[in-house]
């Protein structure tokens, strides 16, 4: 996905800030950066400070030190604190977390506030991601 092309669907070659696979989210290695927030998207107006930004740390599926490692791990969206809760009770088995929100650094500087709305489509399939974004203000 593309954030400024008005998140278009892209392909592995092209410009792309955030990809997608079943509940994985990750930046684009070198290119993109995100910050974590507990923060309602309604409520997200500036950018956070330039120190709460991280990558995720990966290129393809190795790790800056060369190791391989899984991509559920060491990164942004899907570290220890995940975007999502899972398997609670009464809820759907992968739940966006509500007043999780991320603020995305793209590859043109950027900043968009985005928020995780669903995993599942409308007739209830799995890894039909839905989301809501917009720009934010970047503060000097």
């Amino acid at each position: 996905m593309d954030l400024d092309t008005g998140g278009t669907k892209v392909t592995e070659t092209d410009a792309w800030d955030l990809r997608f696979r079943k509940s994985l989210i990750q930046l684009n290695p070198g290119k993109s950066t995100a910050a974590k927030l507990d923060t309602p998207f309604d409520s997200v107006t500036n950018s956070p400070s330039a120190s709460q930004f991280q990558s995720d740390g990966l290129t393809g599926y190795v790790g800056t030190d060369g190791k391989t490692i899984s991509p559920e791990r060491d990164t942004v969206f899907n570290g220890e604190d995940k975007w999502y809760n899972y398997d609670q009770p009464g809820k759907p088995k992968i739940d966006p977390k509500t007043d999780r929100t991320y603020v995305v650094k793209t590859d043109q500087g950027t900043n968009y506030v985005i928020q995780m709305l669903s995993y599942y489509g409308a007739a209830g399939e799995s890894a039909q991601l839905s989301l809501e974004y917009k720009i934010v203000l970047t503060l000097p």
